[in-house]
């Protein structure tokens, strides 16, 4: 009996290759995730002291925007910030890869307002390179807080994540990026290296290899799905998500959410996992194609949970 249940497990399991799409229509409760299940209790600052979430007091963040200086950069120092104007970034820092690289905890409201990402040069520039903490929200009422790409040239990704980093995001709209690589939008490449999403939307970004919006590079990187849209994103392999090859202990855990019209010009329109674990107990993954194998999931992970 043992072995007719492993053997129809495994069937089912090899089966989500070939699924033109796989969609949760009801979201399960999931406990252990951090932005559900409880009673929201915010501190001082309006943050959550459970998940993070924020309810838009501005009582002690401090504004960020209202000068010239402020206006082509990011905060780097730890705080609580919110922004009251569009930002425009046109330059990095001396490393050439990078915009600001954040060594501290920031939280970020965009607040309706624009950080247009428009670096002139060639190679692949981060917006932010995060090795700490960074959460993002829109605590705005219509929701049009934007971290958007508009230069010329292409390659440069919003947020890279490095050893030991940690996104959270829930709120607001990342667009228009194209990352050489793997991961346009957010790249999951350090060591211990974490991407949350509780909402929020990322939308029109492309890669030319591995996960059109995020892209899992390393072999103990994780990214949590738990809310937010991600939709009308490309790649070679992964239109949305991929776990890039050879990297056995990586995941992409998906518990809620929707992966929907990505498209891939090889596997997985919407998820690819290379290898690593993909854990699927919520979400929605629908209406995303794949020229080769896997319209909605290619999957070729050491384990898989549905």
């Amino acid at each position: 009996m043992k072995k007719k249940i492993s053997t129809l497990l495994l069937s089912f399991v090899m089966a989500l290759t070939m699924v033109p799409n796989l969609a949760f229509a009801d979201t399960p409760a999931i406990t252990s995730a951090p932005n559900t299940g409880h009673t929201h209790s915010y501190d001082e600052n309006g943050l959550c002291t459970s998940c993070g979430d924020y309810n838009g007091n501005h009582t002690n963040w401090i504004a960020w925007g209202d000068d010239d200086a402020e206006k082509s950069t990011l905060p780097k120092a730890t705080g609580n910030y919110y922004l009251v104007d569009k930002i425009e970034i046109h330059t990095a820092d001396d490393d050439k890869s990078v915009n600001v690289k954040i060594n501290a905890p920031i939280h970020l409201d965009l607040n309706g307002q624009t950080i247009d990402f428009n670096i002139t040069s060639y190679g692949c520039w981060n917006l932010y390179l995060v090795s700490d903490e960074l959460y993002i929200y829109d605590s705005s009422t219509d929701k049009t807080g934007l971290i958007t790409y508009t230069g010329e040239n292409k390659g440069h990704r919003a947020l890279g994540i490095i050893d030991n980093g940690e996104l959270y995001m829930y709120g607001g709209t990342i667009s228009n990026f194209s990352g050489p690589d793997h991961g346009s939008a957010i790249c999951v490449d350090g060591k211990n290296s974490k991407f949350n999403m509780y909402g929020g939307t990322i939308t029109d970004c492309s890669s030319t290899k591995n996960g059109g919006a995020v892209g899992i590079g390393s072999d103990t990187a994780i990214f949590n799905m738990y809310g937010g849209t991600i939709k009308n994103c490309s790649s070679k392999d992964g239109g949305a998500v991929c776990i890039k090859e050879s990297i056995d202990n990586a995941a992409f855990n998906m518990y809620g959410g929707t992966i929907t019209k990505c498209t891939s010009s090889n596997n997985g329109g919407g998820v690819c996992i290379n290898t690593g674990n993909f854990t699927m107990e919520g979400g929605i993954i629908t209406d995303n194609t794949a020229a080769q194998k896997g319209n909605g999931v290619y999957n070729n992970a050491n384990s898989t949970t549905i």
